[in-house]
């Protein structure tokens, strides 16, 4: 236990704060996007990561606004809930990103969701799967589809 600690606490020190690239989006379809990632060990890789999602955003949707840019040193409890397995509303995930999809119009952020999972899909990169509200997402698990709200895996 001791040697575990001592690890740990080595690890914190030598490679110190983590920098969480934090982008919030709104659309003109009245959809918020959030787009946060697991820590990175420099500022600079931070804001690289922050500015390329930006971008993408930007060059995918130019009604688009970017209401939120930002490296998140140490997180606040909401945002840690996003990088959780903890239910939430609509969310997707990729490795170690997450996305939300928040709207007054829940079928429109299901709509929205989805997709992103259809796109990440098609286009060969890392898969992204959709978890309906208030389900548990665990980190490592296949992609889901679900229909209104009843999650079954892919096929």
């Amino acid at each position: 236990m001791a040697l575990f600690i001592a690890v740990v606490a080595a690890t914190h020190f030598l490679h110190g704060r983590v920098y969480h690239p934090h982008v919030v989006v709104d659309t003109q379809e009245n959809v918020r996007l959030e787009f946060l990632q697991t820590g990175l060990l420099t500022s600079e890789a931070c804001e690289s990561a922050v500015a390329s999602i930006a971008d993408a955003i930007r060059a995918s949707c130019p009604a688009c606004r970017v209401a939120i840019r930002q490296c998140a040193g140490k997180l606040e409890a909401a945002l840690e809930k996003l990088l959780s397995e903890d239910p939430i509303e609509m969310r997707a995930r990729a490795c170690s990103r997450v996305v939300t999809y928040m709207s007054d119009n829940k079928a429109l952020a299901l709509a929205a969701c989805r997709e992103t999972e259809r796109l990440t899909g098609a286009s060969g990169g890392t898969p992204t799967a959709c978890y309906p509200p208030g389900a548990r997402r665990p980190f490592q698990a296949k992609p889901q589809r679900f229909e209104s709200g009843k999650s079954s895996p892919a096929s």
